[in-house]
């Protein structure tokens, strides 16, 4: 019974964090409730995971005395921004009276499928131990590490080569997520371990709506919805406990606020796009490299722009935020062995022209999975249908920008597969599934972007 009180526990320090942060970015703006919920969710588990990084680099390891003081010290402003604070409801109730009777089935009908799948998440997360290999050789091993040794001094595990198989350079966001569930239980739970992947998927969840609500009517968006989360390699992966998608989560929601920053030129869209590619970086090598793509497209953004110098200096404040998150990872795990897998150093033109030979294999890989509804469902055919029936929204900046995303984060992984020192058909099975799935909501953002310069809206906005 205690173990439940110390997981609900968990649960409302990511909350607080979540809620003190949303407030922050939130001042003074106009939001729909489903952003706020998004917000809460990205900023309360990047916030924690990240926290508890740099308390273990003041030598404090994940304990439930480490929880208490983060809960008392966010609670504070928390009770001070939340006093008046109240769940929108009239704004939903009369939202919802504005819709007519098929769309409000039709909405309800999704609605429900898409609890369905929270459980579906819910119960793989909650009802399996680390039973991939990853995760339990990867994330799980290192959670176990952190909550046993803490990371200062760094432990012996950070330089045993016999444990390589274990990628011991890998990010560390996912690790103190599960090291934070052993903490506050005060005992090693392989099964609660994956806590915050639920939590994670939801807050995924309700920024895809967010994003498509802005444009669309809500059945609209709501479908959109249901085809990104509901997709089979979703749903796969969301409750094994490998990083996959939270990373897909964090490197979402940078590009959601890197597209809103090309639309309204609000600060707070810098620094939270820079903020949340640093989770991301945080999260997984590939974030690193996506975190990066960001930063440049934000400089790209000046270019003919009218505001060339707020553009500029928005840049400037996105990879400022970024490298602030980042560098302390970067310093701290300098010195630990790097696997084969270091692919920066792969990344030379020589290798690349060595390996022109694995094109091939790589374009029928990449093409297999974009017909594999097994897979990925509808969400790859609806995409390209649509950039080909409007192809005149591409003139469009915002459609342009979210479109070099997609396309910048395809050309880095296909160069990840070009230069791999490991046997190329061997990795492209392994591991595709879940490189495609990193970029698979940007794709529906993407659908979200097409479709709203041709469905005329047919309910007003609410904050649902």
């Amino acid at each position: 019974m205690m173990d439940w009180v110390w997981l609900v526990f968990y649960l409302l320090v990511i909350l607080t964090l979540g809620m003190v942060g949303a407030k922050l970015f939130t001042w003074k703006e106009e939001c729909l409730f489903s952003e706020t919920l998004s917000l809460v969710v990205m900023l309360g588990t990047g916030s924690l995971g990240y926290l508890l990084f740099l308390l273990g680099l003041l030598g404090v390891r994940p304990t439930r005395w480490s929880f208490v003081v983060l809960f008392v010290v966010t609670m504070i402003p928390c009770l001070l921004f939340f006093r008046n604070w109240k769940i929108p409801i009239n704004e939903l109730r009369s939202g919802l009276l504005h819709i007519t009777r098929l769309p409000f089935i039709v909405s309800t009908a999704l609605f429900i499928l898409l609890l369905i799948f929270q459980g579906i998440v819910l119960v793989h997360a909650l009802g399996s131990h680390l039973y991939e290999w990853d995760a339990f050789s990867i994330w799980g091993l290192k959670a176990k590490v952190i909550v046993l040794k803490g990371i200062m001094p760094c432990p012996d595990y950070f330089g045993d080569l016999s444990l390589g198989y274990s990628h011991l350079d890998y990010p560390l966001m996912v690790p103190f997520l599960m090291a934070g569930v052993y903490g506050v239980l005060g005992h090693i739970d392989d099964q609660m371990a994956k806590l915050s992947l639920p939590v994670i998927y939801f807050g995924m969840m309700c920024l895809v709506f967010a994003f498509s609500k802005r444009r669309l009517p809500t059945p609209a968006a709501l479908t959109i919805t249901a085809i990104v989360m509901g997709t089979p390699v979703m749903l796969r992966w969301a409750g094994s406990g490998n990083a996959d998608v939270p990373l897909t989560a964090f490197y979402t929601a940078s590009v959601v606020y890197l597209l809103d920053w090309e639309e309204h030129s609000k600060w707070r869209s810098c620094v939270l796009c820079g903020m949340l590619s640093g989770f991301a970086a945080f999260t997984k090598n590939e974030g690193l490299a996506l975190g990066a793509i960001n930063c440049l497209v934000m400089f790209l953004l000046t270019i003919r722009s009218q505001f060339w110098r707020r553009r500029l200096s928005g840049a400037v404040l996105c990879v400022a935020t970024f490298m602030i998150l980042i560098l302390p990872w970067l310093i701290w795990s300098n010195d630990i062995p790097r696997t084969m897998e270091n692919y920066p150093t792969h990344l030379r033109f020589s290798e690349i022209i060595k390996n022109v030979s694995r094109i091939p294999i790589i374009l029928t890989e990449f093409v297999s999975q974009v017909v594999s509804i097994w897979q990925y469902g509808l969400i790859w055919p609806i995409l390209i249908v649509s950039a080909i029936i409007r192809w005149r929204a591409f003139c469009d900046r915002t459609t342009l920008t979210a479109c070099s995303l997609f396309l910048l984060h395809l050309v880095t992984y296909f160069l990840i597969f070009l230069v791999t020192p490991w046997d190329v058909r061997e990795l492209l099975s392994v591991a595709l599934d879940r490189l495609v799935l990193h970029i698979l909501p940007v794709g529906g953002l993407l659908i979200a972007l097409l479709f709203s310069s041709w469905i005329k809206k047919t309910a007003p906005q609410t904050s649902v």
